[in-house]
C-alpha cells in the first residue's frame, strides 16, 4: 500500500506530532486504506488541531526533527484550509517526502477530528488516527480536484452499508457540498437512490 519511504516518514512525523500531544488525523491517499480503499499515493496529508498550540510552535518542533519548510514555508489554501508542506527524507532511503499539514480553522475540522479513529496501517506496526470515512468524504468533496471526486465515488461505493448518512448529509447541506454529493452517488452507486436525509444531526 505504501512505499517504506513513506511508512517511515510518516512514523518520524507522527512520533514529533505525538509529542507535543496535538490532536491530529491522516486524511488524504493513505486514509483511503482505512476504508476499503487502497490506491498508490506519494505524499501526506495530516489535519491537525491548533487549538493547543500554534502553528509557528508546531514548525519549530518539526524542522528540530528534520522536516523542513517547503518554499519558504509559506502555508498554501487547499479545500477550504490551509497546507503547511514540508519535507522528509528518511535516513538511506534517498527519497524526499512531502508532508502537509492542513490547520483546523473551522468549526467543522474541529468536529472532524473530534471524530477521528484508530488505524494499524497495513503491512506494519504503525498506529495512527484517521478522519471516519464520511468526514474523508466531506473533505474530498471539499478539495474539489477530479481525483478527490473519484475517491468519493469509491468510498461511497466500499462503505455504503456501515456510513451515518444522517452526518454525512447534515453537514453536506451546511458546507454547501450536497451538489457534489449526490453527483458523486451516481457514479459510485448508479443503481441505488441516493438516501435523503432524516433531518437528524449526529454531530
Amino acid at each position: 500500500m505504501a512505499s517504506e519511504a513513506l511508512v517511515e516518514a510518516l512514523r518520524h512525523v507522527w512520533r514529533n506530532l505525538s509529542s507535543l500531544q496535538i490532536p491530529a488525523a491522516l486524511m488524504g491517499g493513505i486514509a483511503m486504506a482505512a476504508w476499503k480503499h487502497v490506491r498508490a499515493t506519494r505524499d501526506i496529508d495530516v489535519l491537525i488541531s491548533v487549538t493547543g498550540q500554534p502553528p509557528q510552535r508546531v514548525c519549530e518542533r518539526l524542522q528540530s526533527a528534520g522536516i523542513r519548510p517547503k518554499g519558504g514555508g509559506a502555508a498554501v489554501p487547499f479545500g477550504g484550509l490551509r497546507a503547511m508542506p514540508f519535507l522528509y527524507e528518511p535516513p538511506e532511503t534517498f527519497v524526499e517526502i512531502q508532508i502537509d499539514l492542513f490547520a483546523a480553522t473551522t468549526d467543522y475540522h474541529e468536529q472532524a477530528l473530534r471524530r477521528r479513529v484508530p488505524f494499524l496501517l497495513p503491512g506494519s506496526d504503525l498506529r495512527v488516527e484517521v478522519l471516519t470515512c464520511e468526514d474523508l468524504i466531506l473533505h474530498k468533496l471539499l478539495a474539489g480536484r477530479i481525483i478527490d471526486r473519484a475517491d468519493v465515488a469509491a468510498l461511497l461505493r466500499a462503505n455504503q452499508e456501515g456510513l451515518d448518512f444522517d452526518y454525512l448529509i447534515s453537514w453536506s447541506q451546511r458546507l454547501t457540498l450536497i451538489a457534489g454529493l449526490s453527483e458523486a452517488w451516481s457514479e459510485g452507486l448508479p443503481e441505488t437512490p441516493f438516501p435523503p436525509s432524516t433531518g437528524t444531526k449526529n454531530e
